[in-house]
C-alpha cells in the first residue's frame, strides 16, 4: 500500500495502465448515454425557448400558456426524469463492476466484461439505496452550513462505492474508514478535486468553440467524450483510496485480501 502522497497517486496512474481498456468501455457506455440525454434535452430545450418566443407581446398571461408550450414542458421534464433515472441505474451497475475490475486487475488475475458486469449487477440494489441516501445527506449538509456537505463529500466520494462492492455494508463503515485518516484523504481528494476542475473548464473551452456554443448539441457531445479521462481518473482515485485506508486501519488487509473479499 502507498506510504504517501507519492505512492498513492503512483497506484492511481496504476490503474490507468493496467485496467483502461475496460475502464474505457465502462466509461464510453456513460459518454454515449450522456451524449443522447443531453442532444434530446437541448432540443427540446431549444423548442421550448421557440414557443416562448413565439407568444410575442400580445400574449395574456391571464389565458394561461398556449397548449404547445405546456406540452413541450411536459415532455422536457419526462425527458429529465425517465434519462435521469437510466443513467443512475447504469451508473450504479458500473460503479461496483469498476472495483471489481480495478481490484482484480491489481491482483494479476483480470476479469472478463461479463464477470464485472454480473458483479455490478449484483451489487447494483445496494448501490441504489446508499449512493440515494448518501447524495440526500450530502446536499442537505450543503443546504445547512456547506462544510458538512464538504465532509460528507469526502467522506462518502472516497469510501462508499469500496465499502458497496467489497465490504456489502454501508455508510456507517465510510466514516469508521476515514475518519481516523480524515486529514490524508481530504488531501487526496483536493488534490485531485483542483486537477478535475481545471480539465473540466478546459474541455468546456474546448467542446464550445467546436460545437458552437455552450449550449448547442454538438457541445455536449464533445463534452461527454471529453469527459471519458476524467471517468478512468475517478476510478482509480476511488479504489486507490479505499483500499489504502483498509491497509491502514489493518495492515493484513492488503489487495488479495480484497480481492478474496470480492469472491465471497
Amino acid at each position: 500500500m502507498p506510504a504517501d502522497f507519492g505512492g498513492w497517486f503512483e497506484r492511481v496512474i496504476g490503474v490507468f495502465r493496467r485496467s483502461w481498456r475496460t475502464l474505457l468501455i465502462f466509461q464510453v457506455i456513460v459518454a454515449v448515454l450522456s451524449a443522447v440525454y443531453s442532444a434530446v434535452a437541448t432540443s427540446f430545450s431549444q423548442n421550448m425557448i421557440a414557443l416562448s418566443n413565439d407568444l410575442g407581446p400580445e400574449f395574456d398571461p391571464a389565458t394561461g400558456p398556449p397548449p404547445g408550450l405546456v406540452a413541450a414542458g411536459i415532455t422536457a421534464m419526462l425527458i429529465g426524469l425517465v434519462g435521469g433515472v437510466v443513467i443512475g441505474l447504469v451508473i450504479a451497475v458500473l460503479t461496483p463492476a469498476t472495483v471489481f475490475v480495478v481490484i482484480r486487475d491489481a491482483v494479476g488475475q483480470p476479469a472478463s466484461l461479463a464477470e464485472a458486469l454480473r458483479f455490478g449487477v449484483s451489487r447494483m440494489p445496494a448501490m441504489i439505496g446508499w449512493g440515494l441516501l448518501a447524495m440526500i445527506l450530502t446536499g442537505i449538509g450543503f443546504v445547512l452550513l456547506i462544510i458538512p456537505g464538504i465532509y460528507l463529500s469526502i467522506v462518502l466520494g472516497a469510501t462508499l462505492a469500496g465499502v458497496v462492492a467489497v465490504e456489502r455494508t454501508g455508510i456507517g463503515r465510510c466514516f469508521a474508514l476515514v475518519n481516523p485518516r480524515f486529514w490524508p484523504t481530504a488531501g487526496r481528494l483536493v488534490v485531485y478535486f483542483l486537477i478535475f476542475v481545471v480539465y473540466y473548464f478546459i474541455a468546456n473551452f474546448i467542446a464550445s468553440a467546436i460545437g458552437g456554443g455552450p449550449l448547442s448539441t454538438m457541445t455536449g457531445i464533445l463534452l461527454s467524450i471529453l469527459f471519458i479521462p476524467l471517468g478512468i481518473a475517478s476510478a482509480g482515485v476511488t479504489v486507490v483510496t479505499y483500499a489504502e485506508l483498509r491497509f491502514r486501519e489493518n495492515g493484513v488487509v492488503t489487495t488479495p485480501a480484497l480481492a478474496a473479499e470480492l469472491a465471497r
